[in-house]
Protein backbone atom coordinates (compact mmCIF):
# COMPACT_ATOMS: atom_id res chain seq x y z
CA UNK A 1 0.00 0.00 0.00
CA UNK A 2 1.40 3.45 -1.00
CA UNK A 3 0.62 6.03 1.95
CA UNK A 4 2.04 9.41 1.02
CA UNK A 5 1.80 12.79 2.28
CA UNK A 6 -0.17 15.53 0.41
CA UNK A 7 -0.81 19.10 1.62
CA UNK A 8 -4.59 20.41 0.52
CA UNK A 9 -7.74 20.66 1.91
CA UNK A 10 -9.47 17.00 2.15
CA UNK A 11 -12.48 18.49 1.01
CA UNK A 12 -11.48 18.65 -2.00
CA UNK A 13 -9.72 15.01 -2.55
CA UNK A 14 -11.22 12.87 -5.46
CA UNK A 15 -11.17 9.52 -4.01
CA UNK A 16 -12.90 6.06 -3.60
CA UNK A 17 -13.41 7.16 0.45
CA UNK A 18 -12.08 9.77 2.65
CA UNK A 19 -11.52 9.55 6.65
CA UNK A 20 -12.23 11.81 9.05
CA UNK A 21 -12.66 11.57 13.19
CA UNK A 22 -14.54 12.44 15.97
CA UNK A 23 -13.81 12.54 19.89
CA UNK A 24 -16.58 11.02 22.29
CA UNK A 25 -19.05 13.53 23.31
CA UNK A 26 -18.31 16.53 20.72
CA UNK A 27 -21.38 18.01 19.47
CA UNK A 28 -20.09 20.76 17.04
CA UNK A 29 -17.57 19.04 15.06
CA UNK A 30 -14.44 21.24 14.38
CA UNK A 31 -10.86 21.43 11.87
CA UNK A 32 -11.15 19.45 8.99
CA UNK A 33 -14.36 17.31 10.40
CA UNK A 34 -15.95 20.36 10.76
CA UNK A 35 -15.14 21.57 7.13
CA UNK A 36 -16.12 18.31 5.60
CA UNK A 37 -19.43 18.74 7.89
CA UNK A 38 -19.83 22.08 6.08
CA UNK A 39 -19.43 21.19 2.88
CA UNK A 40 -21.88 18.55 3.31
CA UNK A 41 -24.88 20.77 4.57
CA UNK A 42 -24.55 19.86 8.45
CA UNK A 43 -24.79 16.56 7.83
CA UNK A 44 -22.37 15.35 10.38
CA UNK A 45 -24.07 17.67 12.72
CA UNK A 46 -27.54 16.48 12.25
CA UNK A 47 -26.20 12.93 12.63
CA UNK A 48 -24.40 13.53 16.29
CA UNK A 49 -27.56 14.89 17.36
CA UNK A 50 -29.11 12.41 16.34
CA UNK A 51 -27.01 10.01 18.28
CA UNK A 52 -25.68 7.93 15.02
CA UNK A 53 -22.47 8.86 15.25
CA UNK A 54 -21.52 9.30 18.63
CA UNK A 55 -17.21 9.44 18.24
CA UNK A 56 -17.02 6.21 20.22
CA UNK A 57 -14.86 4.13 18.93
CA UNK A 58 -15.70 2.74 15.85
CA UNK A 59 -16.26 3.32 11.83
CA UNK A 60 -19.57 4.72 10.46
CA UNK A 61 -19.93 5.74 6.71
CA UNK A 62 -21.63 8.62 4.63
CA UNK A 63 -22.29 9.06 1.42
CA UNK A 64 -21.81 12.79 -0.27
CA UNK A 65 -24.11 12.16 -3.28
CA UNK A 66 -22.52 14.74 -5.22
CA UNK A 67 -21.56 17.22 -2.42
CA UNK A 68 -17.96 16.43 -2.35
CA UNK A 69 -15.49 14.86 -4.67
CA UNK A 70 -14.81 11.94 -2.53
CA UNK A 71 -17.94 9.03 -2.74
CA UNK A 72 -18.01 8.69 0.58
CA UNK A 73 -16.99 10.11 4.11
CA UNK A 74 -15.85 7.59 7.17
CA UNK A 75 -15.95 9.09 10.79
CA UNK A 76 -13.49 7.15 12.87
CA UNK A 77 -14.30 7.50 16.52
CA UNK A 78 -11.37 8.34 18.96
CA UNK A 79 -13.27 7.75 22.02
CA UNK A 80 -12.54 9.95 25.08
CA UNK A 81 -10.33 12.05 24.85
CA UNK A 82 -8.96 11.54 27.98
CA UNK A 83 -6.24 9.28 27.77
CA UNK A 84 -5.77 9.65 23.60
CA UNK A 85 -2.26 8.87 22.60
CA UNK A 86 -0.29 7.15 19.67
CA UNK A 87 -1.62 4.11 20.50
CA UNK A 88 -5.04 5.14 20.22
CA UNK A 89 -4.14 6.34 17.04
CA UNK A 90 -2.77 3.01 16.11
CA UNK A 91 -5.82 1.32 16.33
CA UNK A 92 -7.99 3.93 14.83
CA UNK A 93 -5.95 3.33 11.78
CA UNK A 94 -6.27 -0.20 11.67
CA UNK A 95 -10.10 0.15 12.14
CA UNK A 96 -10.59 2.70 9.56
CA UNK A 97 -7.78 0.15 7.20
CA UNK A 98 -10.17 -2.68 7.93
CA UNK A 99 -13.07 -0.81 7.18
CA UNK A 100 -11.78 0.28 4.09
CA UNK A 101 -10.78 -2.85 2.66
CA UNK A 102 -14.78 -4.18 3.40
CA UNK A 103 -16.00 -1.15 1.30
CA UNK A 104 -14.11 -2.28 -1.40
CA UNK A 105 -11.54 1.01 -1.38
CA UNK A 106 -8.53 1.33 -3.38
CA UNK A 107 -7.85 4.54 -3.60
CA UNK A 108 -8.15 7.22 0.10
CA UNK A 109 -7.91 9.68 2.09
CA UNK A 110 -7.25 10.81 5.53
CA UNK A 111 -6.81 13.55 7.97
CA UNK A 112 -3.90 13.17 10.66
CA UNK A 113 -5.67 11.49 14.05
CA UNK A 114 -4.59 13.61 16.92
CA UNK A 115 -2.27 16.16 15.21
CA UNK A 116 -4.52 19.21 15.63
CA UNK A 117 -6.82 19.23 19.36
CA UNK A 118 -5.31 15.72 19.94
CA UNK A 119 -2.34 17.21 20.75
CA UNK A 120 -0.23 14.67 19.93
CA UNK A 121 3.34 15.78 17.69
CA UNK A 122 2.46 15.45 13.93
CA UNK A 123 5.73 13.19 13.10
CA UNK A 124 4.06 10.76 15.89
CA UNK A 125 0.66 10.49 15.22
CA UNK A 126 1.79 10.07 11.20
CA UNK A 127 4.17 7.42 12.45
CA UNK A 128 1.30 5.70 14.76
CA UNK A 129 -1.26 6.17 11.63
CA UNK A 130 1.03 4.56 9.05
CA UNK A 131 2.04 1.74 11.65
CA UNK A 132 -1.13 0.95 12.18
CA UNK A 133 -2.88 1.38 8.74
CA UNK A 134 -0.41 -1.35 7.41
CA UNK A 135 -0.83 -3.64 9.95
CA UNK A 136 -4.38 -3.70 10.13
CA UNK A 137 -4.36 -4.92 6.91
CA UNK A 138 -2.02 -7.74 7.59
CA UNK A 139 -3.12 -10.98 6.17
CA UNK A 140 -0.83 -14.26 6.90
CA UNK A 141 -1.91 -16.10 3.09
CA UNK A 142 1.52 -17.23 2.26
CA UNK A 143 -0.35 -21.09 1.41
CA UNK A 144 -3.12 -20.43 0.11
CA UNK A 145 -3.59 -21.68 -3.62
CA UNK A 146 -3.84 -19.40 -6.13
CA UNK A 147 -3.73 -15.99 -3.47
CA UNK A 148 -2.48 -13.15 -5.61
CA UNK A 149 -1.39 -11.14 -2.24
CA UNK A 150 -3.72 -8.03 -2.23
CA UNK A 151 -7.28 -9.77 -1.76
CA UNK A 152 -9.14 -6.14 -1.81
CA UNK A 153 -6.83 -4.34 0.65
CA UNK A 154 -6.43 -0.37 -0.75
CA UNK A 155 -4.01 0.80 -2.80
CA UNK A 156 -3.58 4.23 -2.15
CA UNK A 157 -3.70 6.52 1.03
CA UNK A 158 -2.80 9.92 0.88
CA UNK A 159 -2.30 11.37 5.01
CA UNK A 160 -3.71 15.13 4.33
CA UNK A 161 -2.06 18.21 5.73
CA UNK A 162 -3.30 21.43 5.55
CA UNK A 163 0.16 23.18 6.64
CA UNK A 164 3.06 22.87 4.43
CA UNK A 165 5.41 23.28 7.60
CA UNK A 166 4.50 20.38 8.97
CA UNK A 167 4.78 17.83 5.39
CA UNK A 168 8.16 17.15 5.86
CA UNK A 169 7.65 15.52 9.41
CA UNK A 170 4.54 14.01 8.60
CA UNK A 171 6.82 12.20 6.12
CA UNK A 172 9.48 10.94 8.48
CA UNK A 173 6.71 9.59 10.55
CA UNK A 174 5.06 8.11 7.37
CA UNK A 175 8.25 6.07 6.92
CA UNK A 176 9.39 5.46 10.46
CA UNK A 177 5.45 3.66 10.81
CA UNK A 178 6.29 1.66 7.65
CA UNK A 179 9.80 0.78 8.40
CA UNK A 180 8.28 -0.38 12.11
CA UNK A 181 4.77 -1.94 10.62
CA UNK A 182 6.81 -4.11 8.05
CA UNK A 183 9.00 -5.61 10.81
CA UNK A 184 5.98 -6.19 12.60
CA UNK A 185 4.92 -8.01 9.43
CA UNK A 186 8.10 -9.87 9.69
CA UNK A 187 7.86 -10.87 12.77
CA UNK A 188 4.04 -12.33 12.25
CA UNK A 189 5.07 -14.02 9.30
CA UNK A 190 8.05 -15.98 10.89
CA UNK A 191 5.60 -16.71 13.67
CA UNK A 192 1.87 -17.95 11.50
CA UNK A 193 4.42 -20.56 9.51
CA UNK A 194 3.92 -24.20 10.13
CA UNK A 195 6.70 -26.15 12.00
CA UNK A 196 7.67 -27.81 8.98
CA UNK A 197 8.26 -24.72 7.37
CA UNK A 198 9.98 -22.62 10.21
CA UNK A 199 12.54 -25.12 11.50
CA UNK A 200 15.38 -23.75 13.19
CA UNK A 201 17.83 -23.70 10.23
CA UNK A 202 15.10 -21.72 8.19
CA UNK A 203 14.83 -19.60 11.13
CA UNK A 204 18.23 -18.81 11.23
CA UNK A 205 18.05 -18.26 7.64
CA UNK A 206 15.83 -15.40 7.56
CA UNK A 207 17.71 -13.76 10.43
CA UNK A 208 20.91 -13.95 8.26
CA UNK A 209 18.72 -12.04 5.16
CA UNK A 210 18.13 -9.48 7.78
CA UNK A 211 21.61 -8.93 8.84
CA UNK A 212 22.99 -8.92 4.91
CA UNK A 213 20.22 -6.52 3.82
CA UNK A 214 21.61 -4.08 7.17
CA UNK A 215 24.78 -4.54 7.37
CA UNK A 216 24.58 -6.69 10.23
CA UNK A 217 27.50 -8.30 12.14
CA UNK A 218 25.81 -12.29 12.10
CA UNK A 219 26.95 -15.61 13.42
CA UNK A 220 25.21 -18.89 13.46
CA UNK A 221 26.76 -21.15 16.02
CA UNK A 222 25.88 -24.88 15.33
CA UNK A 223 25.62 -27.95 18.08
CA UNK A 224 29.24 -28.47 18.44
CA UNK A 225 30.13 -24.33 18.74
CA UNK A 226 27.21 -24.86 21.90
CA UNK A 227 28.91 -28.00 23.13
CA UNK A 228 32.12 -26.53 23.01
CA UNK A 229 30.96 -23.86 25.13
CA UNK A 230 28.72 -25.59 27.69
CA UNK A 231 25.32 -24.73 26.49
CA UNK A 232 24.02 -28.15 28.37
CA UNK A 233 20.38 -26.91 29.34
CA UNK A 234 20.07 -25.23 25.88
CA UNK A 235 20.92 -28.89 23.81
CA UNK A 236 19.38 -30.60 26.50
CA UNK A 237 15.74 -28.89 25.09
CA UNK A 238 17.33 -29.97 21.44
CA UNK A 239 18.62 -33.42 21.98
CA UNK A 240 15.42 -34.96 21.10
CA UNK A 241 14.61 -33.83 17.52
CA UNK A 242 16.29 -34.93 14.28
CA UNK A 243 16.43 -31.08 13.65
CA UNK A 244 19.74 -29.22 14.61
CA UNK A 245 19.49 -26.62 16.72
CA UNK A 246 21.00 -23.23 16.01
CA UNK A 247 22.04 -20.27 18.50
CA UNK A 248 21.82 -17.27 16.38
CA UNK A 249 23.82 -13.78 16.80
CA UNK A 250 22.98 -10.76 15.07
CA UNK A 251 24.78 -7.09 16.44
CA UNK A 252 24.30 -3.82 15.28
CA UNK A 253 26.84 -1.30 16.18
CA UNK A 254 25.21 1.93 16.82
CA UNK A 255 27.74 3.50 18.95
CA UNK A 256 31.16 1.91 18.79
CA UNK A 257 32.85 4.47 20.20
CA UNK A 258 30.52 4.39 23.61
CA UNK A 259 30.84 0.22 25.04
CA UNK A 260 28.55 1.06 27.78
CA UNK A 261 25.80 1.78 25.55
CA UNK A 262 24.54 -1.54 25.04
CA UNK A 263 21.00 -3.46 24.67
CA UNK A 264 20.84 -7.44 24.31
CA UNK A 265 17.73 -8.57 22.89
CA UNK A 266 17.05 -12.33 23.83
CA UNK A 267 13.56 -14.40 21.72
CA UNK A 268 12.34 -17.47 23.03
CA UNK A 269 12.67 -20.01 19.71
CA UNK A 270 11.09 -23.12 20.29
CA UNK A 271 10.12 -23.58 16.66
CA UNK A 272 7.53 -26.57 17.84
CA UNK A 273 7.00 -27.40 21.61
CA UNK A 274 5.66 -30.54 21.84
CA UNK A 275 6.43 -30.62 25.75
CA UNK A 276 9.08 -33.42 25.10
CA UNK A 277 8.90 -36.59 27.56
CA UNK A 278 6.71 -34.19 29.18
CA UNK A 279 3.97 -34.63 26.44
CA UNK A 280 1.42 -31.33 25.84
CA UNK A 281 -2.24 -32.93 25.03
CA UNK A 282 -3.13 -32.90 21.74
CA UNK A 283 -5.91 -30.12 21.98
CA UNK A 284 -4.26 -26.98 20.89
CA UNK A 285 -0.77 -28.11 20.55
CA UNK A 286 -0.67 -27.02 16.86
CA UNK A 287 -0.53 -23.67 18.46
CA UNK A 288 3.08 -24.39 19.49
CA UNK A 289 4.40 -23.73 16.42
CA UNK A 290 4.02 -20.25 17.36
CA UNK A 291 6.24 -20.44 20.25
CA UNK A 292 9.37 -18.93 18.36
CA UNK A 293 7.37 -15.83 18.32
CA UNK A 294 10.08 -14.30 20.81
CA UNK A 295 12.80 -15.12 17.90
CA UNK A 296 10.51 -13.85 15.41
CA UNK A 297 9.90 -10.32 17.03
CA UNK A 298 13.86 -9.78 17.89
CA UNK A 299 14.22 -10.77 14.55
CA UNK A 300 11.74 -8.24 13.30
CA UNK A 301 13.44 -5.98 15.98
CA UNK A 302 16.50 -5.89 13.69
CA UNK A 303 15.33 -5.80 10.73
CA UNK A 304 13.75 -2.27 12.08
CA UNK A 305 16.80 -1.18 13.99
CA UNK A 306 18.93 -1.74 11.00
CA UNK A 307 17.01 1.05 9.07
CA UNK A 308 16.41 3.35 12.29
CA UNK A 309 19.48 2.98 13.07
CA UNK A 310 19.56 4.88 16.51
CA UNK A 311 22.71 5.26 18.68
CA UNK A 312 22.84 2.09 20.49
CA UNK A 313 24.65 -1.31 19.80
CA UNK A 314 22.86 -3.89 20.24
CA UNK A 315 22.99 -7.64 20.39
CA UNK A 316 20.56 -9.90 19.56
CA UNK A 317 20.30 -13.93 20.16
CA UNK A 318 17.63 -16.42 18.98
CA UNK A 319 18.56 -20.14 20.35
CA UNK A 320 16.40 -21.87 18.13
CA UNK A 321 15.31 -25.48 18.49
CA UNK A 322 12.19 -27.84 18.76
CA UNK A 323 11.45 -29.55 21.87
CA UNK A 324 10.10 -32.80 21.17
CA UNK A 325 9.71 -36.70 22.57
CA UNK A 326 12.17 -39.16 21.72
CA UNK A 327 14.39 -42.08 22.96
CA UNK A 328 17.20 -39.28 22.85
CA UNK A 329 15.29 -36.87 24.59
CA UNK A 330 16.11 -35.33 28.13
CA UNK A 331 13.77 -37.02 30.31
CA UNK A 332 11.97 -35.90 33.64
CA UNK A 333 14.58 -36.32 36.59
CA UNK A 334 17.88 -36.03 34.01
CA UNK A 335 20.56 -33.21 35.06
CA UNK A 336 21.50 -30.83 33.23
CA UNK A 337 24.31 -28.41 33.17
CA UNK A 338 23.84 -24.88 31.81
CA UNK A 339 26.59 -22.50 30.69
CA UNK A 340 27.04 -20.70 33.82
CA UNK A 341 28.14 -24.00 35.47
CA UNK A 342 24.62 -24.53 37.13
CA UNK A 343 22.96 -27.45 37.05
CA UNK A 344 19.42 -28.22 36.37
CA UNK A 345 17.27 -30.94 37.87
CA UNK A 346 14.55 -31.44 34.95
CA UNK A 347 11.33 -32.23 37.02
CA UNK A 348 8.82 -31.31 33.52
CA UNK A 349 10.38 -31.18 30.28
CA UNK A 350 7.88 -28.60 29.13
CA UNK A 351 9.26 -26.06 31.03
CA UNK A 352 12.02 -25.87 27.93
CA UNK A 353 11.72 -22.11 27.69
CA UNK A 354 13.68 -21.16 31.58
CA UNK A 355 16.61 -23.80 29.89
CA UNK A 356 17.08 -22.51 26.16
CA UNK A 357 16.62 -18.46 27.32
CA UNK A 358 18.89 -19.73 30.57
CA UNK A 359 21.77 -20.57 28.07
CA UNK A 360 20.94 -17.44 25.83
CA UNK A 361 21.19 -14.82 28.80
CA UNK A 362 24.64 -14.90 29.42
CA UNK A 363 26.38 -14.11 25.95
CA UNK A 364 24.79 -10.75 25.16
CA UNK A 365 24.88 -9.13 28.03
CA UNK A 366 29.23 -10.28 27.56
CA UNK A 367 29.53 -9.44 24.02
CA UNK A 368 27.92 -6.12 24.83
CA UNK A 369 29.48 -5.19 28.18
CA UNK A 370 32.60 -7.30 28.94
CA UNK A 371 30.99 -8.03 32.10
CA UNK A 372 30.01 -10.60 34.27
CA UNK A 373 25.92 -11.18 34.31
CA UNK A 374 25.88 -14.02 36.35
CA UNK A 375 24.14 -11.50 39.08
CA UNK A 376 20.12 -10.24 38.98
CA UNK A 377 17.54 -11.20 36.77
CA UNK A 378 14.31 -9.16 37.13
CA UNK A 379 11.19 -11.04 35.80
CA UNK A 380 8.06 -9.29 34.99
CA UNK A 381 4.94 -10.80 33.79
CA UNK A 382 1.84 -9.60 32.52
CA UNK A 383 -1.43 -8.69 34.21
CA UNK A 384 -4.54 -10.43 34.22
CA UNK A 385 -6.11 -10.05 30.73
CA UNK A 386 -8.69 -7.71 32.37
CA UNK A 387 -5.47 -5.67 32.94
CA UNK A 388 -3.32 -4.19 30.19
CA UNK A 389 -1.08 -2.71 32.24
CA UNK A 390 2.63 -4.32 33.68
CA UNK A 391 3.20 -5.60 36.82
CA UNK A 392 5.99 -3.23 38.08
CA UNK A 393 6.11 -4.01 41.40
CA UNK A 394 10.09 -4.47 41.36
CA UNK A 395 10.36 -1.04 40.45
CA UNK A 396 12.67 -0.28 43.30
CA UNK A 397 14.62 -3.23 43.24
CA UNK A 398 14.91 -2.49 39.51
CA UNK A 399 16.29 0.85 40.23
CA UNK A 400 18.65 -0.23 42.63
CA UNK A 401 19.87 -3.13 40.83
CA UNK A 402 20.45 -0.85 37.42
CA UNK A 403 22.28 1.67 39.37
CA UNK A 404 23.97 0.43 41.62
CA UNK A 405 25.16 -3.02 40.50
CA UNK A 406 27.77 -3.74 39.65
CA UNK A 407 26.62 -6.45 37.14
CA UNK A 408 24.31 -5.42 34.33
CA UNK A 409 20.66 -6.48 34.86
CA UNK A 410 18.05 -8.87 32.84
CA UNK A 411 14.84 -8.54 32.33
CA UNK A 412 12.73 -11.30 31.11
CA UNK A 413 10.16 -9.51 28.62
CA UNK A 414 6.42 -11.48 28.07
CA UNK A 415 3.63 -10.32 25.94
CA UNK A 416 1.62 -7.36 27.06
CA UNK A 417 5.09 -5.27 27.85
CA UNK A 418 4.94 -1.71 26.76
CA UNK A 419 7.51 0.66 24.66
CA UNK A 420 7.22 2.99 27.89
CA UNK A 421 7.78 0.75 30.05
CA UNK A 422 10.74 -0.90 28.05
CA UNK A 423 12.15 2.85 27.73
CA UNK A 424 11.93 3.35 31.61
CA UNK A 425 14.22 -0.26 31.88
CA UNK A 426 16.73 0.93 29.66
CA UNK A 427 16.51 4.08 31.67
CA UNK A 428 16.87 2.40 34.57
CA UNK A 429 19.98 0.56 33.81
CA UNK A 430 18.67 -2.32 31.85
CA UNK A 431 21.00 -3.88 29.26
CA UNK A 432 19.20 -7.29 28.41
CA UNK A 433 15.58 -7.89 27.32
CA UNK A 434 14.72 -11.26 26.96
CA UNK A 435 11.74 -11.30 24.96
CA UNK A 436 8.98 -14.38 25.01
CA UNK A 437 6.76 -12.95 22.42
CA UNK A 438 4.51 -9.75 22.03
CA UNK A 439 4.54 -7.50 19.38
CA UNK A 440 7.65 -5.99 17.62
CA UNK A 441 7.72 -2.50 18.02
CA UNK A 442 7.70 -2.62 21.68
CA UNK A 443 10.87 -4.18 21.50
CA UNK A 444 12.12 -1.38 18.78
CA UNK A 445 10.76 1.84 20.67
CA UNK A 446 12.95 0.51 23.10
CA UNK A 447 16.25 0.80 21.55
CA UNK A 448 15.63 4.02 19.46
CA UNK A 449 17.59 6.76 20.22
CA UNK A 450 18.67 10.01 19.28
CA UNK A 451 19.32 9.74 15.38
CA UNK A 452 20.84 7.76 12.62
CA UNK A 453 24.36 7.43 12.11
CA UNK A 454 26.61 5.56 9.83
CA UNK A 455 26.86 1.99 11.15
CA UNK A 456 30.47 0.34 11.30
CA UNK A 457 30.96 -3.45 11.17
CA UNK A 458 33.05 -5.33 12.98
CA UNK A 459 34.77 -8.28 12.74
CA UNK A 460 33.43 -11.37 11.42
CA UNK A 461 35.17 -13.70 13.57
CA UNK A 462 34.09 -16.36 15.53
CA UNK A 463 35.72 -15.27 18.44
CA UNK A 464 34.22 -11.97 18.84
CA UNK A 465 30.57 -13.59 19.10
CA UNK A 466 31.56 -15.91 21.65
CA UNK A 467 31.52 -15.18 26.18
CA UNK A 468 34.68 -16.07 27.92
CA UNK A 469 32.83 -18.64 29.88
CA UNK A 470 36.24 -18.87 32.10
CA UNK A 471 35.24 -15.69 33.56
CA UNK A 472 31.62 -16.17 34.43
CA UNK A 473 31.28 -16.60 38.39
CA UNK A 474 29.46 -18.80 40.27
CA UNK A 475 26.24 -17.27 42.54
CA UNK A 476 25.36 -18.79 45.72
CA UNK A 477 21.98 -20.49 45.18
CA UNK A 478 18.67 -18.95 46.18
Amino acid sequence: MDIKVVVGDITEVAADAIVVNLFQGVTAPGGATGAVDTALDGALSDLIADGEITGKKGTAVIHTLGKMPTKRVVVAGLGKQDGFDVNTIRDVAGDAARYLRGLGVKKAATILHGAGIGGIDPEAAAAALAEGTLLGLYAFRHHMSGDNGNHGKPEELAVMVFDPGNEAAVQRGIDTGRIMAEAAALARDLANQPANEMTPTRLALHAEEVATQHGLDFRVLERSDCAELGMGAFLGVAQGSVEPPKFIICRYNGDPNDPDNNLGIIGKSITFDSGGISLKGADGMGRMKADMSGGASVIGAMHAIGQLKPRLNVTMIAAATENMPSGSATRPGDILKSMSGKTIEVDNTDAEGRLTLGDAQPPPARLATELDVAGAAISVRKQPADDPSMTMTDLALLRQFGSSSRRPTIFMAHAGVRPEDLQQLHDHGVECIAVEAGEVASYVDAVRAVGPRTVRRDSDDLAAFLPKTDDVEDEDED
